[in-house]
């Protein structure tokens, strides 16, 4: 198993519990935790005439998450939840009668409704057994459903770590193999 991408030590609920992130109420690491009082700080003593350099810090850190990326600072954008930026995607894209969007049959419920919501334009889900114990996306079952899904699959949709149980995907070898077949990989990241 590789190492967490922060310090044990920016967890300090781990002291105290066998924690068990499941990101919808999750500790957030110290650093987190003082960025926000500072921030709040700032804006208790400041009011008002904190917003600009409040809001040039968001683009700051807009830019920053977009070279993280690789993609350019337009194309990212900040959103108070997961599911709501799952379903502005699910919105935006074009769809046609017939399009299918491919997921595991155990992703968080969330995550899964904004493509359910999408049945009044015509477009399907086609579930796929997630594989156990880590309730991760099988690739071989993700092909399937791509290869009978005859072109019409418009979107794969993984967890990159399961809510439930943990278990990783790998979402490179999954992105490459949707990439062969001219298939969007949408990626909930907010587990790992």
């Amino acid at each position: 198993m590789s190492a967490p991408p922060l310090p044990r030590d920016q967890f300090p609920v781990a002291d105290r519990f066998r924690y068990l992130n499941h990101a919808r109420v999750a500790a957030p690491p110290t650093v987190v935790a003082h960025a926000l009082a500072r921030d709040a700080s700032a804006a208790t003593m400041l009011g008002s005439t904190a917003h600009d350099r409040r809001a040039g810090r968001v683009e700051a850190v807009r830019r920053a998450c977009a070279e993280l990326l690789g993609a350019d600072a337009d194309d990212v954008t900040f959103v108070r939840s997961t599911t709501e930026g799952v379903g502005r995607l699910a919105d935006a894209l074009p769809w046609a009668p017939g399009d299918q969007v491919v997921l595991g049959d155990r992703e968080y419920p969330l995550t899964v409704a904004p493509w359910r919501a999408l049945a009044d334009r015509g477009v399907e889900v086609v579930e796929v057994a997630a594989e156990d114990p880590g309730w991760t996306l099988p690739l071989d079952a993700v092909e399937a459903a791509l290869v009978a899904g005859g072109g019409r699959v418009r979107v794969v949709v993984a967890s990159w770590v399961q809510y439930a149980r943990g278990g990783r995907t790998d979402l490179a070898a999954l992105a490459g193999l949707c990439h062969r077949y001219g298939a969007l990989v949408v990626a909930d990241v907010i587990q790992g």
